[in-house]
């Protein structure tokens, strides 16, 4: 690789990493709203943390639209063809899906006893249907 070259893949690269640095400073915002919303259920008296933890539902549809859009950046700015995309998308799927396989059982247990014992839980056991689990 002669100089030209190498200062111009040094010059892509650093482009790259810049254009994603906003990222970031998203997640950090993202992860400040989570962080207040959940503060704000434990001071359920404390009226300005209340007014800021409204805004803590946000975070978390931040922080999804941010994964989605950071996994089609980088699809797009490696090899686009047809075959690696499916590939990609295939190893998220099986990263995901069995922390979720093995969650839901869990969480409906949690449900069930709570329903059971008559102690206010987040989700309702009747919530847990097929289209929802699906």
């Amino acid at each position: 690789m002669n100089k030209n070259n190498r200062q111009s893949f040094v010059f892509t690269v650093e482009k790259s990493i810049n254009k994603l640095l906003f990222i970031d400073s998203l997640r950090s915002i993202a992860i400040l709203l989570f962080l207040f919303h959940h503060v704000g259920e434990i001071f359920k008296n404390a009226d300005l943390i209340r007014i800021v933890s409204v805004f803590g539902k946000y975070g978390v549809q931040l922080f999804f639209v941010m994964s989605a859009f950071t996994m089609c950046f980088t699809t797009y700015e490696k090899d686009s063809s047809f075959n690696n995309i499916k590939k990609k998308y295939l190893k998220r799927l099986f990263q995901i899906a069995p922390l979720y396989v093995l969650a839901t059982p869990f969480y409906m247990y949690i449900s069930f006893i709570s329903s059971k014992l008559n102690i206010n839980s987040v989700t309702k056991i009747e919530n847990y249907n097929f289209v929802n689990v699906l």
